[in-house]
């Protein structure tokens, strides 16, 4: 059903579709306040029901979002219905497209599509409850198709015997009254079969969890009902898929009172995933007292069947769930933003979403859920970069289809890094070890070291990260603390990255030498310190604020905008100006543009005159597509310990017509080296 105010956009009632007169892409007012469209959703509207659930998920990750709603804060902004991709004839006899329901300054949205007809997907009807026994019959049949007839996925059974973690939770079938549980240590217990994994948010939730005060107790058993209710509810489903054990981190790891089981434990993270049965995904659940099913009603699930009111006449149509859009439940789940679990889905061999609308289905071979049991779901580039981390175990045929060179894979490593970044961690010390299993699994295909969150066969290139634009409202110290990475490295910083591409690697600078000091033996784990030595050439750099002659268009890049003198010449920040004018300009991106330290922002202000900034060219080239030549390089700082030690601060491209012999020293060329830099090369460390 539809709500008063959708029917009046919709044009279910007397009038015309207000949506309709809405060509392209111009907003329609819909809810005025945040009760209205609560109210909505309480009496089943279908839009705004999907609506109301994308901004419950909003909230979850935002906490002062949801503080800004419960007071009203943003009552004042309407809820807008925007219709994109409209296709519509002259007669209105078909029409079709994508519409977006969202409160404003709110990300997070619900997309659903309008089409003329009846919908030509086959649209399952869901059950009132995802721990039905429809949703489990429907769940246990993915399972078994899986096994039996996904050639591309590993198909261990739920009887098979496979490589064990350290420690599992045994979740024996519950008997008359006594329905318990217990750890068991795989290398004391004689056990068999494959075991499942648990994806969950930890919350602020204080959940039971393994310590060694009560690992005795816990290798007991005890009653299943002593679990949080999210480990009860991942009991039952490991049982219903007719399996044994159990992988639950929090259980399974001490927690607290032996700091070395949890390092000991970390560097095998891959090895548990990758040889487990299939792994359950919390995906709302926000700490371990939530559950894993939910209650939802179907009839704000399936496709609404409307009669549309036109000018020339009335159209029998379809509003459903945007098909491609189904599975951004699972991308945008609370779950999927917390770094850790980011290794767990690529490297998991199956995974079973939980969800507050459906249970959805992901493996090698595709991606379904109940809505849609009978078509694979787009998902995006997320499970093309988990089919990667297959190849220590992948048939020839298989490694030949995803990687042609190791410059294939590392590219592929650098998105999954951009995806990383991207994440939430609860402690940032872990930013490194929360992806720790990736990188063992992807260092056998390129049998090269790992250093720092980078790979040396391709390092001058990597260096080459930057601060998206769009992270750039995150406030942190230029080095946060603790200690988790060298300057150079992208996990010494809390924002989200992007590392360049480039048409070939970085010619102007040469790696001459790296150290890293690690916590443990784990050459991809914790580490406590690390410089990088290379060969390049130094410019002197001063940063100061843009006068409004500087600012007379819009910029390039929306972080905080600076002049920079690079030796004498004055550098303004790029604008659409400069691109049409074809004059020289920057692109600076720091890697902390707004410093919760001011001492950050100020040092940098005044060209910090006891230290000094400076600029180091890695790259060089003059596009095809525009003429004009590019330079990129990173910007560092000198310690005050030595003249020729640096710590990165940023990085910075150049677009420099008829400017690059004062930046270079030298005419620019395609296929420039370093040795046509000639004098000024420098041998330097960044830490």
């Amino acid at each position: 059903m539809l709500c008063r105010v959708c029917q009046r956009i919709f044009g279910t009632g007397d009038e015309d579709a207000l949506l309709l007169h809405s060509r392209g892409g111009t907003a329609v007012s819909h809810h005025e306040t945040y009760q209205s469209l609560q109210s909505s959703a309480d009496t089943g509207c279908f839009v705004c029901t999907g609506l109301w659930m994308a901004l419950q998920r909003a909230q979850q990750k935002n906490s002062n979002l949801k503080q800004s709603l419960s007071t009203g804060s943003v009552e004042t902004r309407p809820v807008s219905t925007i219709f994109t991709l409209l296709r519509l004839s002259g007669n209105y006899e078909s029409f079709g497209g994508l519409i977006t329901a969202q409160l404003s300054n709110v990300s997070d949205s619900f997309k659903c599509k309008l089409t003329t007809g009846p919908s030509s997907f086959g649209w399952a009807t869901p059950s009132a409850h995802t721990k039905s026994a429809e949703t489990t019959a429907t769940f246990k049949t993915w399972v078994v198709k899986c096994i039996e007839n996904h050639d591309e996925c590993r198909k261990p059974s739920p009887g098979s015997t496979t490589r064990y973690p350290t420690r599992l939770l045994d979740c024996r079938p519950s008997q008359a009254r006594r329905d318990v549980v217990s750890l068991v240590e795989t290398s004391r217990a004689p056990i068999s079969g494959a075991y499942m994994t648990l994806s969950h948010c930890w919350g602020d939730a204080h959940c039971l969890s393994l310590t060694t005060s009560n690992y005795a107790r816990l290798l007991s058993n005890f009653p299943t009902s002593d679990l949080p209710q999210l480990y009860q509810d991942a009991v039952y489903v490991t049982r219903q898929l007719g399996v044994r054990y159990l992988w639950i981190d929090s259980l399974c790891i001490i927690q607290e009172g032996d700091r070395t089981d949890w390092l000991r434990e970390i560097k095998t993270m891959d090895r548990v995933y990758y040889n487990s049965f299939c792994n359950i995904s919390a995906l709302d659940a926000a700490d371990g007292n939530d559950s894993l099913f939910h209650a939802r009603r179907p009839d704000t699930l399936i496709p609404q069947h409307l009669l549309v009111r036109t000018k020339e006449r009335s159209l029998p149509c379809t509003l459903s769930h945007a098909e491609f859009h189904l599975w951004e439940d699972v991308d945008l789940a609370l779950l999927n933003t917390r770094a850790w679990v980011l290794q767990e889905r690529l490297l998991s061999p199956r995974i079973l979403h939980f969800g507050r609308k459906q249970v959805y289905w992901e493996c090698q071979q595709g991606n379904i859920c109940e809505l849609q049991p009978n078509h694979s779901i787009e998902c995006g580039q997320l499970s093309r970069l988990g089919n990667t981390m297959d190849l220590e175990y992948a048939s020839a045929a298989q490694k030949k289809e995803l990687f042609l060179t190791d410059n294939d894979r590392i590219e592929d490593w650098c998105r999954i890094v951009e995806y990383y970044t991207r994440c939430r961690l609860t402690h940032p010390g872990d930013k490194l070890a929360a992806i720790s299993a990736l990188a063992r699994q992807a260092a056998h295909p390129l049998r090269g070291g790992y250093i720092a969150g980078m790979w040396e066969k391709q390092l001058a290139t990597e260096l080459l990260w930057r601060v998206k634009t769009d992270a750039t409202a995150n406030r942190q110290t230029l080095y946060p603390m603790p200690y988790r990475a060298p300057s150079w490295s992208w996990a010494a910083v809390d924002q989200p990255v992007q590392i360049q591409s480039l048409p070939y690697p970085p010619q102007l600078i040469k790696v001459e030498g790296y150290h890293i000091d690690r916590e443990t033996d784990d050459p991809t784990g914790l580490i406590k310190g690390g410089w990088l030595r290379l060969r390049g050439l130094l410019r002197r750099v001063q940063l100061r604020p843009p006068t409004s002659t500087d600012m007379e268009d819009e910029l390039i890049s929306n972080q905080p905008p600076w002049v920079m003198v690079l030796d004498g010449f004055t550098i303004p920040p790029g604008t659409t100006k400069h691109w049409r004018m074809l004059s020289p300009f920057h692109e600076l991106y720091l890697d902390a543009p707004y410093g919760e330290d001011q001492s950050d922002s100020g040092r940098l202000v005044h060209g910090n005159a006891s230290r000094g900034l400076y600029y180091v060219p890695f790259f060089a080239a003059i596009p095809s597509f525009l003429s004009l030549p590019m330079v990129h390089g990173l910007i560092l700082e000198s310690t005050e310990e030595d003249n020729d030690t640096f710590r990165r601060v940023g990085l910075c491209k150049l677009r420099a017509p008829a400017s690059e012999v004062r930046i270079l020293g030298t005419r620019m060329h395609n296929g420039m080296t370093l040795e046509d830099l000639g004098d000024g090369m420098r041998s330097i460390v960044i830490v």
